[in-house]
């Protein structure tokens, strides 16, 4: 058994964007990991989130690195740097920067309102003491979840018949984000790895509050308190509640047209 598992989500492992990811994989150095691939032949049916804590509860100690199809990594040492930021103190999850297509702009991660509102915190390149950034959220597409067996998402997230209500899309990795930050653990991002995506632009949050708004509501029902009361107390992310851009009109629900992502 390998030191680390990396699950990588398609919904076409046939799709030229996927192959492509693939073959950027294979030209790095995958000796510690195992490299599992999940094709949900675009079904309708499909639950992200059930799927992604299944692979969480099977890696068991071990760490597990969530990787998405659109994602290109071209730095053979990228496993090992963000191993590396996991080391530093209290580090829980560890994601890298990402440079998108058509936008000039390289992106570290988000800020988050409790009223999910979103600010994408883009990153300047700057001499740093640490060659990382603490941050709210880190963006999905990588993420390296150091122990994922500290992790789980079902334990409040259980529906009045007794069911486990899981993230359908995209706000998992938002998820154990706020996990990490409740439990007094840390998420950063990795200043020395930098990623290419292929979607257009960081717009994830925001497709996803339009087409799946339940996720939304679910996410906001589960962190808000904890959100507005306590995550921008933490040291590392003092002062940083402030960039959040206040929403248009008042709303519970954010706009589709917000830019952001997680």
């Amino acid at each position: 058994m390998k030191e680390l598992m990396i699950v990588l989500d398609t919904t076409d492992m046939n799709h030229p964007r996927a192959r492509k990811c693939i073959e950027y994989l294979k030209k790095t150095d995958l000796s510690l990991a195992e490299l599992v691939i999940v094709d949900n032949v675009y079904s309708d049916g499909f639950n992200r989130g059930a799927c992604l804590e299944g692979f969480r509860r099977l890696a068991g100690e071990r760490p597990i690195i969530l990787l998405q199809d659109d994602v290109f990594i071209e730095d053979a040492r990228w496993l090992t740097k963000l191993r590396d930021v996991t080391l530093k103190p209290d580090v829980l999850v560890a994601g890298c920067l990402h440079s998108y297509e058509r936008s000039s702009d390289v992106f570290a991660g988000a800020l988050v309102g409790y009223d999910l509102r979103v600010e994408p915190v883009t990153h300047i390149a700057e001499a740093t003491a640490e060659p990382l950034r603490y941050l709210p959220c880190i963006l999905s597409g990588v993420v390296f979840i150091a122990e994922p067996e500290k992790l789980g998402l079902e334990a409040a997230n259980i529906t009045d018949n007794g069911k486990t209500d899981l993230y359908q899309d995209g706000l998992y990795e938002a998820d154990i984000c706020m996990q990490a930050w409740a439990m007094n653990k840390r998420v950063a991002a990795c200043l020395d790895l930098t990623v290419k995506r292929m979607l257009p632009h960081p717009s994830v949050l925001s497709k996803m509050v339009k087409d799946q708004p339940v996720d939304g509501d679910r996410f906001r029902l589960k962190w808000q308190v904890f959100i507005k009361d306590s995550l921008y107390a933490v040291q590392e992310l003092k002062g940083l509640e402030k960039r959040l851009k206040e929403p248009s009109q008042p709303s519970p629900t954010p706009s589709h047209k917000e830019r952001g992502t997680i």
